[in-house]
């Protein structure tokens, strides 16, 4: 009779255990600590959540989402040094994939091409690309001056052959004012008709994300709210805060000259 007595709290217990606890326990170690340093940063304890980072790159240093983690969510974000050098080390610890394609995206940002194409061109990274949709390749293409490639790639991205000009046609079609300025910039280095793709997308819509209208008052908002990096990867800032700004004021410069003649 007494043992019945306390067999509900000890249902209470074994459920509390198998719903709550058993999952804590089986969560890596590695993970408890990246959770922690987020549920830092959503309380605004960046410091703590920095310190927790580090701690799980120290502790656990063969794994690459820790070092991923503190990349991209550590609070010294103008600090670009700093943070691409952990990662770095994280690439050159586990040769991970995902730390690969991140180092290749920092150099390309930077204008370090030829670092930026020894990553993001090996066959493991070109795979991650495609599965994760990163519109990255063209970027890079066009900055190497590679711009029939660039022009591949374009297509590439949004599942059409260079050859299929039906397919081109209709894939344009559905573009938004933003997605067809890469391929406007790639024809016009080549002395193409730019001016032509561009006029896929209309001047003015309705649709904030499809008009050269909305879109130019989208980059010059983010080119006024640019924060410059304080370091770039290699210490100096000067080339990737340039590099930055050029993005947005090359795009303004081509939708101002397609617009005074439309």
């Amino acid at each position: 009779m007494n043992k019945l007595l306390y067999l509900p709290g000890l249902l209470f217990l074994l459920v509390t255990f198998f719903r709550v606890l058993l999952p804590i326990l089986k969560t890596p170690a590695w993970k408890r600590l990246i959770d922690s340093a987020r549920y830092e940063r959503v309380k605004k304890h960046p410091e703590k959540s920095d310190r927790l980072l580090l701690k799980a790159v120290e502790k656990f240093p063969e794994q690459p989402a820790v070092y991923l983690e503190y990349y991209l969510n550590h609070s010294d974000s103008g600090d670009l040094q700093s943070r691409f050098e952990i990662l770095k080390k994280g690439w050159e610890k586990t040769k991970d994939t995902t730390l690969s394609f991140f180092i290749g995206s920092a150099f390309l940002e930077e204008g370090a091409l030829e670092g930026a194409s020894r990553h993001l061109e090996t066959e493991e990274v070109r795979d991650y690309i495609q599965r994760k949709h990163v519109f990255l390749l063209p970027l890079l293409c066009r900055d190497q001056n590679r711009l029939k490639e660039a022009e591949e790639e374009f297509w590439n991205f949004h599942g059409v052959k260079k050859t299929n000009e039906k397919g081109k046609g209709e894939a344009l079609s559905a573009m938004s004012a933003q997605d067809i300025t890469p391929l406007a910039l790639i024809l016009r280095d080549q002395n193409r008709d730019w001016r032509k793709i561009m006029a896929h997308a209309p001047v003015k819509s309705v649709h904030s994300d499809m008009s050269w209208t909305d879109y130019r008052g989208q980059l010059e908002e983010s080119l006024d709210q640019l924060q410059e990096a304080r370091t770039g990867i290699f210490g100096s800032p000067e080339r990737f805060n340039r590099k930055r700004r050029d993005f947005y004021r090359e795009r303004l410069d081509l939708i101002d000259e397609y617009m005074k003649n439309s």
